[in-house]
């Protein structure tokens, strides 16, 4: 398992960022005991972007398994991210992707992070790191958000499969883990926490997934509806 702070490159990266961006105040997280899960709004990189900025304490961030090794990210940036999305000619997109690749993957390792493999048998690597980093009382930071790229504030449906590090926890652990709902506000420069939200122990594994979801993305709804009232009282 990776040590509990982030390496020298990503620590660089992050001091140069601050000079340029405007700073994020957190609201004081609940007080929680054992394991605990971050869960966020993507926001088409605003969440994540900005968490990683501004938080003060050492997490772990689910991040898509391509940014984990330079030659498939390459091929993200040039296949899609700079031709697809940005449209960029494929000549510039060419130039521009090895060193985005290189800074980024050298970026991701840096910061700790834990690769995601949707849909491959690497998935276990993802879940057992993750099991392995909560156990040392490390948090892990998830994006679970289905349509990353909506620039919304309001949370849509959102991946599940998260949430079977509940189940392997407790299975290994005898212990719930808390998912804690935590949103960056970009109009308020304010991230906000909700309560954590538990497993039952009389609930099949089944039911409490897709009440647990359900209750993170209402309570992810909720904090975005909290800045959004604050804004309009100004």
């Amino acid at each position: 398992m990776k040590p509990k702070r982030y390496g020298y490159f990503f620590q660089i990266l992050r001091h140069i960022a601050r000079l340029f961006f405007k700073r994020y105040r957190f609201q004081s997280p609940p007080k929680v005991d054992g394991p605990v899960v971050l869960v966020s709004h993507h926001q088409n990189l605003v969440g994540p972007f900005t968490i990683m900025l501004w938080i003060p304490i050492f997490v772990r961030i689910w991040v898509l398994g391509v940014f984990s090794r330079f030659k498939d990210c390459y091929h993200q940036y040039v296949d899609w991210t700079f031709t697809k999305r940005f449209h960029m000619p494929v000549w510039l997109a060419k130039v521009l992707a090895a060193p985005a690749a290189q800074i980024i993957v050298t970026g991701t390792r840096s910061m700790g992070a834990i690769p995601v493999f949707r849909g491959t048998r690497e998935i276990m690597k993802t879940m057992e790191e993750s099991l392995k980093t909560l156990k040392a009382g490390t948090p892990v930071l998830i994006f679970p958000d289905r349509d990353y790229a909506s620039d919304s504030g309001e949370t849509g449906e959102i991946y599940a499969g998260f949430l079977h590090l509940e189940k392997m926890y407790y299975r290994k652990y005898h212990e719930h883990v808390n998912f804690v709902p935590m949103f960056s506000d970009k109009h308020e420069h304010y991230i906000r926490f909700g309560e954590p939200i538990r497993f039952r122990d009389d609930e099949t594994f089944r039911k409490g997934r897709d009440r647990v979801a359900k209750a993170l993305r209402a309570s992810l709804n909720e904090l975005n509806l909290e800045g959004e009232e604050e804004t309009s009282s100004e």
